[in-house]
């Protein structure tokens, strides 16, 4: 049926307060998320603060014909979910949408340095795979992959998919909800508010479901959180623009990031800075991160952690008594402990400590989360590496196409797996001492292709230099000198920091995030480094397959803690289980057993109406804890 009033919308809509006059004074220019180049551009017709006023009214409608509560865009203080489905209605609404064009921002296909965009008429002639409704990244100069034909619909999905094509969805919504089998599903998944869902003729589409928003952060990874943020935002890009005497009207750059996906940084060119200065500064001076590389996309973090923080993760691992953390020689894999003869450090693990805890939180904010989620990372990894100790160049992204393990690690679809990674690096080596940190699909900064070093030369001239004489002619070990002496590496420093993706923004692996640890040859390196997921990796709503059999991995001082409210307390029939401060699930009397996967040293919090009624702290008391209240 027609959308019945649409027609009058914009005339009737409210005058803006003043508070919202600060959005019509920039233009907004939007990007899908972690790609320089925009998508969309707005202003030669409505005015922001228009086509949010207009988006309220087309929500309420949807969401009081559907049995939802209202939104207000002039609720300077609504929650950033409302906030994220009213920016992304008020962008592409077919009745007063913000962007010119109304079918920008679609889907597109990757490859391993860029993205190349793929509009609807360009799409005659593509695979089947990339022909349609695609969120995919193939690498077309390598065989065909397992994982490219694994994005599960069940026949349900399919029609409902098939429904927004053919009812002419906006490209956009199909860009921010791509579908239960490529969403992964993160404990605030049930704030997301839904979207009507309707065609740019501004019908409804029969047989759709409502759609859910994407999420926006600026170009320095913050997220978007209200209407009143979104203004000062605003007002903050129009100072700047007056401080430089623009010539034209002041640009506010959004990042549009899909349901269920995390922010990445989009890097335009090697040398790029990125001024993090809404973050809280733990030195003197704030966080900023310098491009290193394009392909990878790896980025030096500056002034992010001080000497005395590295010093004390040090003294921790070198203290740490526990079988599970205590240091020892480095294993790999996700399952259980297993030695590997080409990563040859000791590593140690710490998952509590007050700085280890500062350091996490604090690598949660800087990749764009908004809250700390202790379920999508691992515990920090210490590492030390003494002279001729090395770890061959590898992925951190976990290969399991075969499906071997009980955890949906298919991160392009629903399963999780590492994402982005953090590493520290506690120590100064000496001059020429190795134990840089090498990318081998990269090249070295500026460096021309003619210039590039094969590797039968490079190991030609680490030989010739005497470098190669601690290792056994072409052992891995000297195999890795020679690459770390012509391929893009970082040297370590006291208190420096890197970040590197190991996946595209749709979740894909980034073939080209494969590193190692090039060879210590003087000296004692120390480092450490934090795993960053694309989705939870344990507790409720960790993906799992049904088959496969289960070979999860021995994690250190594992609990599964179980809790319940067993009393029928009057005051406690609204009591809600929180991990520290994230929402975990309820506790209503008589509701069944929580089960959570824990550790030593997490805090879980019961509260009732926003304030706390009890802590309790993991300890060593068996494998399977029992909470009550």
């Amino acid at each position: 049926p027609a959308v019945v009033g649409r027609a009058d919308a914009a005339a009737d809509v409210p005058p803006a307060p003043l508070e919202h006059q600060a959005l019509d004074g920039v233009r907004v220019v939007l990007h899908r998320n972690g790609e320089v180049r925009p998508c969309g551009v707005g202003g030669a017709g409505r005015s922001l603060s228009e086509a949010m006023r207009i988006a309220e009214s087309e929500l309420l409608e949807f969401r009081q014909r559907h049995g939802f509560g209202g939104v207000d865009s002039r609720n300077l203080d609504a929650p950033m979910y409302e906030l994220d489905a009213l920016l992304t209605l008020a962008l592409v609404s077919s009745v007063g949408g913000y962007l010119d064009d109304p079918g920008a921002c679609h889907a597109v296909k990757y490859d391993t340095e860029l993205a190349v965009d793929k509009s609807e008429g360009d799409r005659d002639g593509l695979p089947d795979e990339l022909g349609g409704d695609t969120f995919e990244m193939f690498d077309s100069a390598d065989p065909e992959e397992p994982h490219q034909s694994r994005v599960e619909r069940d026949a349900e999905e399919e029609s409902l998919r098939q429904a927004l094509t053919d009812g002419g969805a906006p490209l956009l919504y199909k860009f921010c909800d791509a579908g239960k089998a490529r969403t992964v599903v993160f404990s605030d998944h049930g704030e997301n508010v839904p979207l009507p869902p309707r065609g740019t003729d501004g019908r409804a589409i029969a047989g759709a479901p409502s759609l859910l928003p994407c999420h926006f952060h600026t170009r320095e990874g913050m997220r978007i959180r209200s209407l009143a943020h979104l203004a000062d935002v605003a007002r903050a890009t129009s100072a700047v623009c007056r401080a430089q005497e623009c010539a034209d009207r002041p640009e506010l750059h959004l990042y549009a990031v899909p349901v269920g996906r995390l922010f990445m940084f989009a890097p335009a060119y090697v040398g790029e800075v990125f001024a993090l200065d809404h973050l809280d500064r733990p030195l003197a001076i704030p966080l900023s991160l310098t491009v290193l590389s394009l392909s990878p996309r790896v980025l030096e973090v500056h002034n992010f952690f001080s000497g005395e923080e590295a010093d004390d993760i040090v003294q921790r691992a070198l203290t740490e008594t526990s079988e599970t953390h205590r240091l020892k020689r480095s294993s790999t894999g996700r399952s259980g402990y297993n030695v590997n003869p080409t990563r040859t450090s000791d590593n140690a693990f710490d998952t509590h400590s007050k700085t280890a805890m500062d350091i996490k939180k604090r690598c949660f904010s800087m990749l764009g989360f908004f809250n700390y989620e202790d379920e999508v990372s691992d515990g920090l990894q210490v590492l030390r590496y003494n002279q001729t100790t090395a770890y061959i160049d590898h992925m951190d992204w976990i290969d399991d196409y075969s499906r071997t393990q009980t955890s949906n690690m298919e991160s392009w679809a629903v399963g999780t797996n590492r994402f982005a990674t953090v590493l520290l690096y506690m120590t100064d080596l000496p001059e020429d001492g190795g134990g840089e940190t090498v990318f081998t699909e990269g090249w070295p900064v500026g460096q021309a292709p003619a210039d590039h070093v094969a590797l039968p030369e490079a190991l030609g001239s680490v030989r010739d230099s005497g470098a190669a004489a601690l290792f056994q002619k072409n052992s891995w070990q000297e195999k890795m000198l020679a690459k770390c002496t012509t391929r893009l590496s970082y040297t370590p420093r006291r208190a420096g920091a890197v970040l590197f993706y190991s996946q595209h923004p749709n979740g894909e692996p980034d073939k080209a995030s494969q590193h190692g640890g090039c060879p210590v040859l003087d000296g004692e390196k120390w480092a450490a480094n934090l795993w960053v997921w694309n989705g939870p990796r344990f507790g409720p709503h960790a993906p799992l397959f049904d088959g496969g059999e289960n070979k999860d991995e021995e994690l250190p001082n594992a609990v599964t803690g179980q809790f319940q409210n067993v009393k029928k307390i009057p005051a406690l029939d609204r009591a809600q289980l929180f991990f520290e401060d994230t929402f975990w699930g309820n506790m209503y009397p008589g509701d069944p057993v929580l089960g959570v996967n824990t550790f030593w040293g997490h805090r879980w919090n019961v509260k009732v109406d926003g304030k706390i009624y009890k802590t309790w702290v993991i300890g060593d008391n068996g494998k399977t804890q029992r909470f009550t209240i």
